[in-house]
């Protein structure tokens, strides 16, 4: 189904870009707005330092290692084989657009899971990506662009998605999707955009209560 492939396509970039750069757990403000049950949690804080420090790392030297990559390689095709080139070009598409966003800081969580609600569509992933950017970049232009490519992605498989906005609380919150699942999006202020899966992952962080986040737990504090 078109959004399944969808959130394939945001997690394999969210976990795609953690490995990359380097998955660095901070202090950080989206800590302190998620549950302390939360499942997942990765924060680059600083995206161009993470990358400087990842590339120092043994790994780093390794997975680029021309016997690696060699090795590698047929995998890879494979994948891509399965997953068809659509998908592949989406990513690609998706690239240049993110970097025009000009990330400053990246942090991505899964609050729950709820697999009944997940057969029906991907509301039932908790999946929270929040983004700051750096610089001059206009963020409604990219967000703009991002959305046409995902509206062209979804008209080339047969189905349509729309934009609209819900209301919580006061908030407003952009959607685009369709009644297969829907992607939220709550702008936090002139840098910082929440996106979301779930509905209720964005009521969660409209109503956080930080003495009880997971910046608050045992383990978030153990690791810090």
């Amino acid at each position: 189904m078109l959004m399944r492939r969808l959130l394939r396509t945001l997690l394999i970039f969210g976990l795609a870009t953690t490995v990359t750069l380097g998955g660095l757990k901070a202090q950080d403000d989206l800590a302190s707005m998620i549950p302390a049950d939360s499942l997942l949690y990765v924060s680059m804080p600083d995206i161009t330092a993470s990358r400087g420090e990842a590339q120092k790392t043994a790994f780093w030297k390794i997975f680029h290692d021309e016997e690696v990559q060699a090795f590698l390689e047929p995998l890879e095709d494979m994948a891509k084989e399965q997953q068809g080139g659509e998908l592949e070009t989406l990513i690609k598409e998706l690239e240049p657009i993110l970097k025009d966003l000009d990330l400053k800081r990246f942090a991505l969580a899964i609050t729950h899971v709820d697999m009944a609600q997940i057969q029906q569509g991907p509301e039932g992933l908790g999946l929270v990506i929040d983004v700051e950017i750096a610089g001059d970049a206009d963020r409604n232009e990219v967000f703009s662009k991002l959305e046409s490519l995902l509206m062209k992605f979804a008209a080339d498989e047969g189905q349509e998605l729309e934009k609209g906005e819900v209301k919580i609380g006061e908030k407003s919150i952009g959607t685009l999707g369709n009644d297969q699942g829907r992607i939220y999006r709550l702008d936090q202020s002139d840098k910082r955009t929440f996106l979301s899966l779930s509905r209720q992952s964005i009521e969660g962080l409209l109503s956080a209560d930080a003495s009880k986040s997971l910046a608050k737990s045992a383990v978030y504090t153990k690791a810090s």
